[in-house]
C-alpha cells in the first residue's frame, strides 16, 4: 500500500464514526468563520461557541458592524474564550480589513487565490496560518488542511507525515489528500485525535485504525 492509499484507507475506516463539531455551524460565511476561529484559539470549542453567541446577542456579526467598534466594547463579551483583549483586537481588525479592502462583502476575499488570501490575512493581528487555513478549508475551492495539535499528533503517529514546521506538515497532508476530500480528512483526523489518539493515555486498544498505525507497537515497547 503506497502513501496515498494508506491515507485514503484511514479515511474510509473513520468515515461515519464521528459527528461534526458544533462550532462548524457558525461557519456560514468567511467573516463569521474567521471570528469563530479567532475565538477558538487556545480554548475549547464550547468556550468559543459561548463567546460567539454572547457577541452575536449584542452585535450583528458582520464586517460593517464590528469594524466601527472599539475592541474594549467586546472584551467582556468574549472573555469566556480567554485572551479576550487580544481576540477583541483581532476581530475588529479583521472586520476593518473586510470593509476597507472588500467593501464589507464577506465573499469577495475567497474569490482570490489561496496565496493571495494567505499573504493578506496573516498580516492582521491575531490571525495566523492555521486561522487562514480554516477559512480556506471551509470556503475556498482549493481547500487547505489546517494543522492543529490533534492533527499534527495523529498525522505523525499514523506515519502520514514527517516531523517539521506547520507549513511542512500541511503541505505533506495536502499532497496526500486532494481538495475534494480535505474537509473530510481534516475533520476525521481531528476527531480521531480528540477521541482516541490522545496526547496522554491514547486509546490504542479501541482505535478503529490500530492496524493501519505503527504507534501502538512503538508505545508498547516504551
Amino acid at each position: 500500500m503506497d502513501e496515498k492509499q494508506h491515507a485514503l484507507a484511514i479515511l474510509k475506516r473513520l468515515d461515519g464514526r464521528f459527528s461534526e463539531p458544533p462550532i462548524v455551524k457558525l461557519f456560514t460565511d468567511p467573516f463569521r468563520t474567521l471570528v469563530a476561529t479567532i475565538l477558538s484559539q487556545n480554548t475549547t470549542d464550547d468556550n468559543a461557541i459561548k463567546a460567539f453567541r454572547q457577541l452575536e446577542q449584542r452585535f450583528r456579526i458582520a464586517p460593517e458592524v464590528l469594524a466601527q467598534l472599539d475592541p474594549e466594547e467586546i472584551v467582556s463579551l468574549v472573555r469566556v474564550a480567554g485572551l479576550q483583549e487580544q481576540k477583541a483586537r483581532a476581530i475588529v481588525a479583521v472586520a476593518q480589513y473586510f470593509v476597507e479592502r472588500w467593501g464589507g462583502d464577506p465573499w469577495q476575499v475567497v474569490r482570490q487565490s489561496r496565496e493571495s488570501i494567505r499573504s493578506e490575512l496573516v498580516r492582521l493581528p491575531g490571525v495566523g496560518e492555521k486561522t487562514v487555513d480554516v477559512l480556506l478549508l471551509i470556503h475556498h475551492p482549493e481547500a487547505a488542511m489546517p494543522v492543529d495539535t490533534h492533527i499534527r499528533r495523529v498525522a505523525l503517529r499514523l506515519g502520514l507525515v514527517q516531523p517539521g514546521s506547520y507549513k511542512k506538515i500541511r503541505d505533506q497532508l495536502e499532497t496526500l489528500y486532494a481538495p475534494s476530500v480535505r474537509r473530510k480528512a481534516d475533520f476525521l483526523l481531528l476527531m480521531l485525535g480528540r477521541t482516541y489518539c490522545r496526547a496522554r493515555n491514547p486509546k490504542c486498544e479501541e482505535c478503529p485504525v490500530r492496524d493501519l498505525c505503527s504507534f501502538p507497537e512503538t508505545n508498547e515497547r516504551k
